[in-house]
């Protein structure tokens, strides 16, 4: 496998070939729902909806059947961060994968119409969620985090419809030069180059609106469920972007310690990094549960054996994951939008684990709210 990147017709390019007999475009747009403003709110998640719709040249049936045609799929993914947009087809179609993809992502017409559609699909969406504690819960330990605003915003239009005006203005602010990256996954950098060239170099010049910078508060956010017999509970860390690397390797020697049902995750931005351990319990037992977990941080011994170890199986699949079409697009592009990330070694894991012991955690929980206890509360 090998990967090249560079900067063509305005926007960012990479390419990383010998990953199979099938090639994969996706566009990276680095805007998401901590971008929105507050009218705004719900945008991203309505994109997701109205993507490879209805073009300002072709309708939503003909950019279908011209994916059709040539045995091409897609796919869609919107974060708080960024928006993704893919065609996967065989290295012979690429040219006209190519040119659906940017018509796609250069030129969506967003009607009115379609918006209305969309809803439908968003409030399906909303009711997935609700009936989805776990992602309840990873919702709610953001908003505990970083509050209402940022990467507080949730990723579902929870606020209720943006009006297409708002999506509009959210997905135009977002579609300049500095923001995209265009990815070949099993595709050579000619052909990538020769994309940026032809379909994509009309791009608006620039770079987005400055996003205000993450800042963690040990905040508390509680999702109540009425005669709920089992609650959720969520207790997370903020820390630097930086310190990524090291907070994954202290993830996975956490995990290996922590109560048996307990997880530690990590979700990583461009400015921040957050650590969320997570569990459930029955209710009335919710806060021993909470005390266990918060025994298991602060005790936390880490030593260099443990961290190359669990450094060395992080690796192992990380490179596993890039090593396929549905793995390699996106590192790739955020590398190129954030910077690639750097290493962990044996102090920075301690030196993450000695801040985290120290840190009031936000709380999160979804479940009999009276049963969780605040983070001052807790051993």
């Amino acid at each position: 496998m090998a990967v090249a990147a560079g900067d063509l017709a305005g926007i960012k390019c990479a390419s990383i070939s010998g990953l199979g007999p099938a090639v994969k475009f996706g566009v990276v747009v680095g805007a998401g729902s901590r971008d929105e403003l507050e009218d705004e709110n719900g945008a991203a998640h309505m994109l997701r909806q109205l993507a490879f719709r209805s073009t300002s040249s072709a309708s939503e049936l003909k950019l279908f059947r011209d994916l059709e045609s040539i045995g091409a799929t897609t796919e869609t993914a919107v974060t708080r961060e960024y928006m993704l947009y893919s065609v996967t087809c065989s290295p012979e179609a690429s040219a006209e994968a190519l040119g659906l993809l940017s018509e796609a992502v250069m030129d969506p017409a967003l009607y009115d119409y379609e918006g209305k559609a969309a809803s439908g699909l968003v409030t399906t969406d909303l009711a997935g969620l609700a009936a989805n504690k776990g992602a309840t819960l990873i919702e709610a330990a953001h908003e505990a985090a970083y509050g209402f605003s940022g990467l507080g915003n949730s990723l579902y239009a929870a606020d209720g419809l943006p009006s297409m005006d708002a999506v509009r203005g959210f997905y135009e602010r977002a579609l300049v030069a500095d923001n995209m990256v265009l990815v070949g996954a099993g595709a050579d950098m000619d052909v990538v180059s020769a994309a940026a060239s032809t379909h994509f170099g009309g791009v608006a010049a620039g770079s987005k609106p400055a996003t205000a910078a993450s800042t963690f508060g040990s905040g508390d956010v509680r999702v109540r469920v009425p005669g709920a017999a089992e609650t959720l509970f969520a207790l997370s860390y903020g820390l630097s972007a930086a310190e990524a690397p090291a907070v994954k390797v202290f993830a996975e020697l956490l995990n290996s310690k922590l109560p048996l049902g307990m997880t530690a995750a990590v979700y990583g931005y461009s400015d921040a990094t957050l650590l969320a351990v997570s569990g459930a319990a029955e209710s009335k037992l919710t806060g021993e549960g909470m005390e266990k977990a918060l025994s298991a941080i602060k005790g936390m011994s880490v030593d260099d054996a443990g961290v190359a170890a669990a450094a060395a199986k992080l690796a192992v699949a990380d490179a596993a994951a890039k090593s396929t079409l549905s793995g390699a697009v996106l590192p790739a592009a955020l590398s190129l939008l954030h910077g690639a990330p750097g290493a962990a070694d044996a102090a920075s894991v301690k030196s993450v684990a000695s801040k985290v012991s120290g840190m009031v955690p936000a709380v999160a929980a979804v479940g009999k709210a009276s049963a969780v206890p605040r983070a001052s509360e807790l051993a």
